[in-house]
């Protein structure tokens, strides 16, 4: 993975008129000509070219863009990126990371590459984990059945599958400059009766990581997939990963992530979601760190299948937390649920944008919708737009959204009741993100996820907003006391 041509790539992305269509393939081309890539990648790689020549940066006008800005701006900083070495060795101690096991994942990536595998487990559930790229430039294995099934079936047919997805910014960017394809395959009858933990670890070294997943479940399989994201405090990378899953018929996936990277870093996420008929997908996304995240999910759901989305971001400082989630209900009796919920404090900004679409020929459907926030602050800010399109009659749908602070009642109530400023709004802060921890089906996983999320809540935030409730109290006081 070559380092690209800035130069080129700068001109580029500063687009402007002076510039026709077939002039911008060719500075894309010249940009990847040095990158080694097998033919399977390149061509969905000269298919994206073609597709973003047409496009710019996304904008304030775009109504899925209308409150998050793509940064960073400096387009070297963003496009920058070498490969890092396969046998770079593990280590917490020289990434900064003290918390950080080895033995605590089945998968890591560092930089992007995998470089822990625990075949042990995988072999013992029926999974296969591939990098592609690595795979197809072995030519031992390249007339393998294993591998051209992979190269023909399961790539082509799950890409072709999401035509819309592929032309989404984020998609194409990742397409155009990611050399690596990192497939999971459970195959069929499996059950996986624990987690399957992997680890995307940034150790800082590099300014962009373009990391593109393809998760294949066979029919009548059950999997359970822990996502975490960490990096070296000195991290200020830039994150774009895309995230492709196919579901067979009467299958099972839970997949839950937490996503922790510093708060000098980037996080983009485009996921497509095939559920094939009687299949279900239930995910539980925090969003803890990052300066800016933005995560897009995509749903195509068919007959008797169900997608259950929910999330939490927390944000301090100016982080800034996207999510736009986009159903698309293919068949009759299918199921959608989507419920996001904030916490924000100092200067950070959320933004909810939820779409549920339900055709005329897809009844008996049923779609749910969400979100509510709780600003910490008076500068912190929220922009919510819950949007269901719908076009028959038989569906039971509904949608919400609230935005407010704490309820000041209920933390004096609990006060009285001989709880402590810490204590109540521990008690109410927890309250508001039970509905989401509950979701979580796997235990150890809901411990993981609790743990930290009350580690962010912690004594700071509590505290700064213990001294604006008292600040208040008696500024109402003086008042009073004045007139």
């Amino acid at each position: 993975m070559a380092f690209v041509n800035n130069v080129n790539i700068c001109i580029l992305m500063k687009k402007t008129s002076n510039y026709k269509e077939e002039e911008i393939i060719e500075l894309f081309l010249n940009c990847i000509s040095s990158t080694s890539t097998k033919e399977c990648i390149s061509d969905f790689r000269k298919d994206a070219i073609a597709h973003i020549a047409n496009l710019l940066f996304p904008s304030s006008k775009e109504e899925a863009w209308r409150y998050t800005k793509f940064e960073p701006d400096n387009i070297d900083t963003l496009l920058q990126q070498s490969k890092a070495p396969l046998n770079k060795s593990l280590s917490s101690t020289n990434l900064g990371l003290h918390d950080y096991k080895v033995d605590d994942y089945d998968i890591i990536l560092q930089d992007g590459v995998i470089q822990h595998k625990n075949n042990a487990f995988l072999d013992s559930c029926n999974t296969k984990i591939l990098q592609l790229e690595s795979l197809l430039s072995n030519d031992s294995f390249t007339k393998s059945h294993d591998v051209m099934s992979f190269k023909k079936g399961i790539i082509k047919d799950i890409i072709k599958n999401s035509i819309e997805f592929n032309r989404l910014f984020i998609t194409l960017l990742n397409t155009v400059f990611c050399t690596n394809y990192i497939i999971i395959d459970v195959q069929e009858n499996s059950i996986i009766d624990r987690p399957l933990k992997i680890c995307h670890l940034d150790s800082g070294a590099y300014d962009a990581q373009y990391v593109q997943w393809i998760i294949n479940l066979g029919s009548n399989s059950n999997v359970t997939l822990y996502e975490h994201l960490i990096a070296n405090a000195d991290a200020n990378t830039t994150h774009n990963h895309v995230l492709r899953v196919r579901t067979g018929n009467n299958s099972q996936i839970y997949h839950y992530k937490i996503q922790e990277l510093p708060q000098r870093t980037y996080y983009y996420c485009a996921t497509h979601l095939y559920l094939n008929s009687n299949s279900s997908y239930n995910s539980t996304i925090f969003n803890i760190g990052a300066k800016k995240s933005r995560n897009e999910i995509h749903a195509d759901i068919f007959e008797n299948s169900s997608c259950k989305i929910n999330g939490l971001s927390l944000g301090k400082n100016t982080q800034h937390h996207d999510i736009y989630l986009n159903f698309s209900h293919k068949a009759h009796n299918s199921n959608g649920s989507q419920l996001w919920k904030y916490i924000l404090d100092d200067k950070a900004c959320g933004v909810f944008y939820g779409r549920i679409n339900i055709p005329q020929d897809c009844p008996k459907t049923e779609a749910y919708q969400l979100n509510k926030t709780i600003l910490l602050s008076h500068n912190a800010r929220m922009f919510s737009r819950p949007e269901l399109n719908i076009s028959t009659d038989d569906v039971k749908c509904s949608h919400g959204s609230a935005i407010g602070s704490i309820d000041n009642d209920a933390l004096h109530y609990l006060k009285t009741r001989g709880l402590d400023t810490y204590q109540a709004m521990n008690l109410l802060l927890e309250g508001f993100i039970v509905v989401i921890l509950e979701s979580i089906e796997c235990e150890s996983v809901k411990t993981i996820i609790r743990e930290k999320l009350l580690s962010w809540i912690g004594m700071e935030i509590i505290w700064k907003f213990a001294i604006k409730f008292l600040l208040k109290k008696i500024f109402h006081f003086l008042l009073k006391t004045m007139f």
